[in-house]
């Protein structure tokens, strides 16, 4: 059995100033069986979440929080960049 998957992300970046940025995210996974399902069916999975970043000499310091409809409620801290 062939299964279908599709992800979209948006984020949305306010920069606060030269270091700091705010940013506003949502996303969406849809995982059917069949390739029409992907269109006309409930997304599998959604997600909000809000992130603060400042620039640093290691790379982005960030703190976020979100919201995902299988998972609920989270925060994240991060580091240094993303590859």
């Amino acid at each position: 059995m062939i299964n279908f998957a599709t992800s979209v992300q948006v984020d949305l970046r306010y920069g606060i100033n030269n270091k700091s940025f705010l940013t506003l995210r949502t996303g969406m996974f849809q995982d059917k069986d069949k390739f029409a399902e992907l269109i006309n069916m409930a997304p599998t999975a959604y997600a909000f979440g809000a992130e603060f970043g400042r620039k640093t000499p290691v790379g982005p310091l960030t703190l976020g929080a979100q919201w995902c409809s299988l998972r609920g409620f989270s925060v994240a801290a991060s580091i240094g960049f993303t590859f």
